[in-house]
């Protein structure tokens, strides 16, 4: 999936981000991705990002659905197996939605930084940690 939508992606986020630059007046547009190049910055992101969203349904499932039965059973709650079925398929798309979310702002980070492109791996990485602990992590109440 990366391979096919990562470009548009890419062009889609530097656009919103330079339309946000402009509304605000600072002057930090960032140039806009070919689409024709395939893969480019946060590529690695963008599939860590689809494989633990895919994981939600494929893996999650069977024991997010198998934790939601012992609390039905648990509460004497007589669900339909089809429902919950259902409700453990929700839990496990919620989660994995969690789990991705960090992964979609580095991703966004990734593409709307001047400076990440510019970075080798290492300090890419630690690019994304400090992003990820400036947006998640108060420090100062």
């Amino acid at each position: 999936e990366t391979f096919i939508s990562y470009s548009s992606q890419t062009l889609n986020a530097q656009m919103a981000y330079n339309m946000e630059q402009r509304q605000r007046g600072t002057g930090l547009e960032v140039p806009l991705w070919n689409v024709l190049v395939p893969l480019g910055p946060g590529a690695t992101v963008h599939i860590a990002r689809n494989i633990i969203g895919l994981a939600g349904i494929r893996i999650f499932s069977k024991p997010c659905a198998s934790a939601v039965r012992r609390l039905l059973d648990y509460s004497g709650l007589g669900l339909p197996d089809d429902l919950r079925g259902f409700i453990g398929d929700l839990v496990s798309s919620m989660c994995a939605a969690v789990l991705s979310a960090p992964l979609n702002q580095c991703y966004n980070f990734a593409v709307t930084s001047r400076e990440f492109k510019t970075l080798d791996t290492g300090g890419r990485l630690l690019a994304l940690r400090t992003f990820l602990s400036d947006q998640y992590l108060v420090r100062d109440f």
